[in-house]
């Protein structure tokens, strides 16, 4: 049950999801007395991946995620002229001091100023609650359900078939369901979509079934709906995947041994964040820092190969130089990688001081780029302008400085001489 607050006038007991979703609940009656045997609330989502915990594959491992829960109040019958009606009563002790404290608090007034004035005068305080409007209902429940969170419990049992996901109580009742996964979101890697993250499960409010009630509730005779719609994200992102060549300064020999990093440009202006690949799912995360990013070594063809990468924009940077070639000379270029449906293309540029070093701008549509990215052996192999004046002022500053070292000395030792 989604939407806004479920009130029908022909007063109803119903389940209730909380989220977006509002609460549905009243009294019912029935000419034969109602009976609250299941013990059980069906959590229903569209896709089965909202229930469960991804591999290091990123498929399904077969677990599902971890949930809590806590009975707020007890189906309570009592006589009326139609037979027997059934009402809700908050659960005493804990729970019910618990959300009288939300109800009754100086800062209450959420919206219009409405305020639970205690048990003598307003009833049931949950039952008073479902009579507020939809914008303080909402408010206050999402108070309630953080308060009461480190009261709940592991539910008896919790088992996944299909979309539906059956959660076993104690006993019969309202409870507050929460999805307390230790990896809120979870990544999985579909063969047809790329990338599915699927986020936490919101909070849910929820009653067992009530057997023997009249009249009909929502297209279930049993008058209540014990199966809840879930409330959560999924998004999918389209990867691609990219390759470029490292070879010597002749262009065309490969080179084996350079090792590379990527960092992924962020929302700010000019900042990147390095990357972590995790090989056997195939899943990109933002490191933590430089020193625990993902390093990619060139091949013995001199092929660098990121794959299953999602759409963006992306630094890579040479971190280690193979023996033999200018060890302080780490080229480094941009990619951007865009992902039109099944169309890929990338557009790549050389970055930095050595950017003359980085030839070829990306090949659409093929993992297969011309990108090529060079190493030298010495300055002479740079590129006329940018590293090569970068390098030539680097040698010649030791240069100098060496030479100053020798002025220094040579002026020391001959005032020595000279006793000044």
């Amino acid at each position: 049950m989604k939407g806004s607050l479920f009130k029908k006038g022909l007063a109803a007991l119903a389940a209730f999801a909380v989220g977006a979703a509002g609460m549905a609940m009243a009294t019912t009656t029935a000419n034969a007395a109602p009976s609250f045997d299941s013990t059980t609330i069906t959590l229903r989502a569209s896709d089965a991946r909202a229930f469960q915990i991804a591999g290091d594959n990123g498929k399904p491992s077969g677990a599902v995620r971890s949930f809590t829960a806590l009975k707020i109040a007890d189906y309570v019958r009592t006589p009326d002229a139609n037979g027997t009606a059934v009402t809700l009563q908050t659960v005493a002790g804990d729970v019910k001091n618990s959300i009288v404290a939300v109800l009754t608090a100086a800062d209450q007034s959420v919206v219009t100023g409405v305020k639970y004035d205690g048990e003598v005068s307003d009833g049931d305080p949950l039952v008073w609650l479902t009579k507020q409007s939809n914008a303080d209902y909402r408010v206050l429940v999402n108070k309630i359900q953080d308060t009461l969170s480190t009261q709940a419990s592991d539910p008896e049992k919790v088992e996944l078939s299909g979309t539906d996901l059956e959660i076993t109580l104690g006993r019969a009742g309202v409870y507050l369901i929460w999805d307390v996964t230790n990896s809120a979101t979870q990544s999985f890697m579909d063969d047809t979509n790329g990338r599915v993250d699927v986020s936490k499960i919101s909070t849910v409010l929820a009653g067992t079934s009530i057997s023997g009630a009249d009249p009909e509730v929502t297209g279930n005779s049993t008058g209540i709906v014990p199966i809840v719609d879930v409330k959560q994200t999924i998004t999918t992102t389209a990867l691609g995947s990219f390759q470029f060549q490292k070879v010597k300064a002749d262009g065309t020999t490969a080179l084996q041994g350079a090792k590379f990093k990527v960092q992924k440009k962020t929302s700010d202006p000019d900042t990147y964040t390095y990357q972590n690949y995790a090989s056997a799912s195939g899943l990109w995360s933002d490191a933590t820092d430089e020193k625990t990013a993902t390093e990619f070594e060139s091949d013995n063809s001199g092929r660098v190969e990121l794959l299953n990468i999602p759409a963006g924009t992306y630094k890579i940077v040479e971190t280690t130089v193979p023996a033999g070639f200018m060890q302080n000379v780490n080229p480094a270029f941009i990619v951007t990688i865009n992902i039109n449906g099944s169309q890929m293309s990338y557009e790549a540029n050389g970055s930095g001081e050595y950017a003359g070093l980085v030839s070829g701008t990306g090949s659409p549509g093929s993992i297969t780029s011309d990108l090529k990215v060079k190493n030298v052996t010495n300055i002479t192999q740079l590129p006329l302008t940018g590293g090569m004046g970068v390098a030539l002022f680097t040698v010649v500053g030791v240069v100098l400085a060496g030479a100053a070292v020798v002025v220094y000395a040579r002026s020391r030792n001959a005032k020595r001489a000279l006793g000044v």
